[in-house]
Protein backbone atom coordinates (compact mmCIF):
# COMPACT_ATOMS: atom_id res chain seq x y z
CA UNK A 1 0.00 0.00 0.00
CA UNK A 2 1.38 3.50 -0.83
CA UNK A 3 0.51 6.41 0.97
CA UNK A 4 -2.44 7.84 0.58
CA UNK A 5 -3.10 11.23 -0.28
CA UNK A 6 -6.06 13.41 2.11
CA UNK A 7 -7.07 16.08 -0.07
CA UNK A 8 -8.13 15.96 -4.01
CA UNK A 9 -5.38 18.37 -4.50
CA UNK A 10 -2.31 16.70 -3.48
CA UNK A 11 -2.44 13.74 -6.20
CA UNK A 12 0.62 14.99 -8.67
CA UNK A 13 2.99 16.03 -5.49
CA UNK A 14 2.40 12.33 -4.47
CA UNK A 15 2.96 11.32 -8.01
CA UNK A 16 6.27 13.50 -8.09
CA UNK A 17 7.77 11.74 -5.24
CA UNK A 18 6.75 8.28 -5.89
CA UNK A 19 8.84 9.70 -9.54
CA UNK A 20 11.69 11.08 -7.54
CA UNK A 21 11.88 7.46 -5.00
CA UNK A 22 12.23 5.66 -7.87
CA UNK A 23 14.61 7.46 -10.32
CA UNK A 24 16.72 7.77 -7.15
CA UNK A 25 16.96 4.00 -6.54
CA UNK A 26 15.69 1.42 -9.20
CA UNK A 27 15.69 -1.37 -6.52
CA UNK A 28 13.23 0.64 -4.17
CA UNK A 29 10.54 -1.27 -4.64
CA UNK A 30 12.64 -5.15 -4.48
CA UNK A 31 14.69 -4.45 -1.59
CA UNK A 32 12.65 -2.42 0.79
CA UNK A 33 9.84 -4.85 1.27
CA UNK A 34 9.96 -4.34 5.05
CA UNK A 35 9.57 -0.35 4.45
CA UNK A 36 6.77 -0.73 2.14
CA UNK A 37 5.31 -2.95 4.08
CA UNK A 38 5.26 -0.48 6.72
CA UNK A 39 3.91 2.00 4.82
CA UNK A 40 7.34 4.10 5.37
CA UNK A 41 7.77 5.09 1.79
CA UNK A 42 8.45 8.90 3.11
CA UNK A 43 7.17 11.49 5.48
CA UNK A 44 4.28 13.23 5.10
CA UNK A 45 6.65 16.34 5.42
CA UNK A 46 7.58 16.15 1.95
CA UNK A 47 4.88 16.11 0.71
CA UNK A 48 3.38 19.47 2.73
CA UNK A 49 6.54 21.17 1.71
CA UNK A 50 6.84 20.04 -2.17
CA UNK A 51 4.04 22.73 -3.72
CA UNK A 52 6.47 25.30 -2.63
CA UNK A 53 9.61 23.34 -3.39
CA UNK A 54 8.19 22.86 -7.18
CA UNK A 55 7.52 26.73 -7.46
CA UNK A 56 11.33 27.73 -6.61
CA UNK A 57 12.88 24.87 -8.81
CA UNK A 58 10.41 26.42 -11.43
CA UNK A 59 11.26 30.12 -10.33
CA UNK A 60 14.98 28.98 -10.46
CA UNK A 61 15.23 27.68 -13.68
CA UNK A 62 13.29 29.75 -15.59
CA UNK A 63 15.94 32.36 -13.86
CA UNK A 64 18.69 29.70 -15.34
CA UNK A 65 19.65 29.09 -11.81
CA UNK A 66 20.80 25.36 -12.16
CA UNK A 67 22.17 24.76 -9.15
CA UNK A 68 18.64 24.59 -7.76
CA UNK A 69 18.34 20.71 -9.04
CA UNK A 70 21.29 20.22 -6.68
CA UNK A 71 20.02 21.86 -3.63
CA UNK A 72 16.21 20.53 -4.23
CA UNK A 73 17.90 16.96 -4.22
CA UNK A 74 19.81 17.75 -0.81
CA UNK A 75 16.65 19.59 0.64
CA UNK A 76 14.77 16.69 -0.08
CA UNK A 77 17.19 14.25 1.81
CA UNK A 78 17.60 16.50 4.25
CA UNK A 79 13.97 15.99 5.30
CA UNK A 80 13.85 12.56 4.58
CA UNK A 81 16.50 11.97 7.56
CA UNK A 82 14.76 14.49 10.04
CA UNK A 83 11.63 12.51 9.53
CA UNK A 84 12.19 9.35 9.10
CA UNK A 85 11.90 8.09 12.41
CA UNK A 86 8.94 10.03 13.29
CA UNK A 87 6.31 7.23 13.20
CA UNK A 88 3.70 10.39 12.79
CA UNK A 89 4.82 10.94 9.54
CA UNK A 90 3.82 7.63 8.12
CA UNK A 91 0.70 5.93 7.60
CA UNK A 92 -0.85 2.92 9.76
CA UNK A 93 -3.07 0.18 8.77
CA UNK A 94 -4.96 -1.89 11.40
CA UNK A 95 -4.79 -5.51 10.71
CA UNK A 96 -7.02 -5.90 13.70
CA UNK A 97 -9.75 -3.76 13.17
CA UNK A 98 -9.24 -4.86 9.01
CA UNK A 99 -9.94 -8.61 10.42
CA UNK A 100 -12.82 -7.47 12.25
CA UNK A 101 -14.49 -5.57 9.79
CA UNK A 102 -13.79 -8.68 7.30
CA UNK A 103 -15.36 -11.09 9.59
CA UNK A 104 -18.45 -8.75 9.86
CA UNK A 105 -18.38 -7.71 6.36
CA UNK A 106 -18.19 -11.61 5.13
CA UNK A 107 -20.29 -13.50 7.90
CA UNK A 108 -17.62 -16.27 8.27
CA UNK A 109 -14.49 -17.58 8.31
CA UNK A 110 -14.26 -19.64 5.15
CA UNK A 111 -10.75 -18.81 3.35
CA UNK A 112 -10.95 -16.32 0.10
CA UNK A 113 -8.43 -15.90 -2.48
CA UNK A 114 -5.22 -13.83 -1.62
CA UNK A 115 -6.42 -11.32 -4.76
CA UNK A 116 -9.82 -10.64 -3.19
CA UNK A 117 -8.31 -10.45 0.44
CA UNK A 118 -5.81 -7.70 -0.79
CA UNK A 119 -8.62 -5.90 -2.56
CA UNK A 120 -10.50 -5.78 0.27
CA UNK A 121 -7.66 -4.62 2.54
CA UNK A 122 -7.22 -1.72 0.40
CA UNK A 123 -11.07 -0.66 0.57
CA UNK A 124 -10.45 -0.55 3.77
CA UNK A 125 -6.86 1.51 3.76
CA UNK A 126 -8.59 3.74 1.93
CA UNK A 127 -12.22 3.95 3.27
CA UNK A 128 -11.88 3.02 6.23
CA UNK A 129 -14.79 0.30 5.69
CA UNK A 130 -16.26 -2.90 3.74
CA UNK A 131 -19.37 -1.27 3.93
CA UNK A 132 -19.92 1.22 1.11
CA UNK A 133 -22.51 3.14 1.60
CA UNK A 134 -20.88 3.97 5.18
CA UNK A 135 -17.29 4.17 3.85
CA UNK A 136 -18.64 6.85 1.22
CA UNK A 137 -20.52 8.12 3.88
CA UNK A 138 -17.75 8.21 6.87
CA UNK A 139 -14.63 9.05 3.79
CA UNK A 140 -12.60 11.82 4.34
CA UNK A 141 -11.45 11.95 1.06
CA UNK A 142 -14.24 14.65 -0.29
CA UNK A 143 -13.41 17.42 -2.43
CA UNK A 144 -11.77 20.72 -1.08
CA UNK A 145 -14.39 23.40 -1.42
Amino acid sequence: MVPKQTNWTDCGLYLLQYTELFAQDDKFITEHKEELEKMRWFPRKIIDKKRGDMLDLIDRLRKKDYKVIEDYLNKTVERINEHANNDDEYEDFDEIAFRKALKRHRGTDEPISNTELNNMRLDFYYFGSLEWDQAITASNFRPDM
